[in-house]
């Protein structure tokens, strides 16, 4: 759970000169708070408030352009398009951003997402370009991360040997298949949490739910008691008695509990 260390801008390139490397990309990821029209913070549920450097031409950081264009210079910024539309932002708004040295304001010029996504998983997120990225969110030369890309035919493992010769201690360069898997353990894990309090209120709700099933069929079979007696007195016997109860059981419980998952999935929906 430890925050990785930054590592020196000039490893850039360095790796870009390595052999098989056709792009070499640095990147950073920061503090950066949004404020919403009203100059309260733009919170999440327990996701960070990003900063971030994008290059629209490199592909490498999957984030995309959903609307307007990318921003270039201090004074604009993209979101991601999740946030825009839970606060109320549009392309064209004034924005006010909390960066590391204190409240700036940016005009946003585009709404960005995460390749498919219209988020961040639930991340709030902060886009300039690289430029204006390093003046706005770095003051001691550093960067957060290298995106790679390898040229055409070259094998990614001797190149990630390579660039393994030239790295500083504490860093590591990985595939972006392994990046893509630790992000998705990371994800589930958080989503892990939710599930099993979920799991644990489905018990004691199925738990409540047969003593209340009881009590109402203890009830409705007392009230009937009447009827019961008249059926055995015109020649019913007690296993078609008991079968006619179990059949009306029967029938109640499967159409409560289709009407119920139906009911589940319109709520999970909405």
């Amino acid at each position: 759970d430890a925050v990785r260390d930054p590592l020196p801008a000039k490893l850039v390139d360095e790796v870009r000169a390595v052999p098989g490397v056709a792009v070499a990309e640095g990147n950073f990821s920061r503090f950066a708070q949004i404020l919403d029209p009203d100059g309260k913070p733009v919170t999440t549920n327990g996701a960070p408030t990003l900063g971030a450097s994008w290059d629209p031409d490199s592909g490498l950081s999957g984030v995309v352009l959903k609307e307007g264009a990318a921003p270039v210079g201090v004074d604009q910024v993209a979101i991601d398009k999740a946030t825009a539309d839970r606060v109320g932002f549009e392309v064209g708004d004034p924005i006010k951003v909390i960066l590391r040295d204190g409240l700036h304001d940016f005009t946003l010029v585009g709404l960005v997402g995460l390749g498919d996504s219209d988020g961040f998983v639930g991340a709030t997120t902060v886009v300039f370009d690289h430029e204006s990225a390093a003046a706005l969110l770095s003051d001691d030369g550093t960067i957060d991360t290298v995106d790679i890309k390898v040229t055409p035919g070259t094998d990614i493992a001797s190149v990630r040997r390579a660039i393994d010769q030239i790295l500083p201690e504490r860093t590591e360069v990985v595939t972006g298949d392994e990046l893509a898997d630790e992000i998705k353990d990371q994800v589930g894990d958080i989503i892990s949490i939710f599930g099993t309090g979920l799991l644990i209120f489905a018990l004691i709700t199925a738990f409540v739910a047969a003593f209340v099933i009881n009590n109402v069929y203890g009830i409705t079979i007392g009230q009937r008691l009447r009827e019961l007696a008249l059926l055995r007195a015109i020649g019913a016997s007690g296993k078609q008695v008991r079968r006619l109860v179990l059949l009306e059981a029967l029938t109640v419980s499967v159409v409560s509990t289709a009407l119920g998952m139906l009911g589940g999935f319109a709520v999970a929906k909405g």
